[in-house]
């Protein structure tokens, strides 16, 4: 759970310091240098920044730079390249049966204590 922690804050500091470069240096893109010794996971986190500070993504593989492609597609990107089922339409409601009237109760013979409403 500590590693979870640390390269979650590793990467939010990341993400806060592009972000900074971005307002007061004005760039407009990050470099991964030595991206042939880079892990799928740091070129995605390097990918992953860039789109979300609206910069351009690059990577050096053996001092050419080139665009960098993200190993790590996002979940919305290749759900999106799925085809959707549509949605089946929604039952339609009955009406609710009418209520019936309660059956009409026979008075009790007089000087019966088996009433619920005659009191003592």
């Amino acid at each position: 759970m500590r590693h979870v922690f640390s390269a979650t804050l590793a990467v939010l500091s990341l993400l806060f310091y592009v972000a900074d470069l971005k307002d007061s240096k004005k760039i407009t893109g990050i470099v991964l240098l030595r991206g042939d010794k880079a892990t799928p996971a740091q070129k995605h986190v390097i990918a992953i920044t860039a789109k979300a500070q609206g910069l351009e993504a690059f990577v050096d593989q053996d001092g050419k730079v080139q665009p960098l492609v993200d190993p790590t597609p996002s979940v919305a990107s290749t759900s999106a390249a799925q085809p959707v089922p549509a949605a089946q339409p929604a039952p339609v409601a009955q009406p609710a049966p009418a209520a019936q009237p309660a059956p009409a109760t026979q008075p009790a013979p007089a000087g019966s204590t088996d009433s619920p409403n005659s009191h003592r």
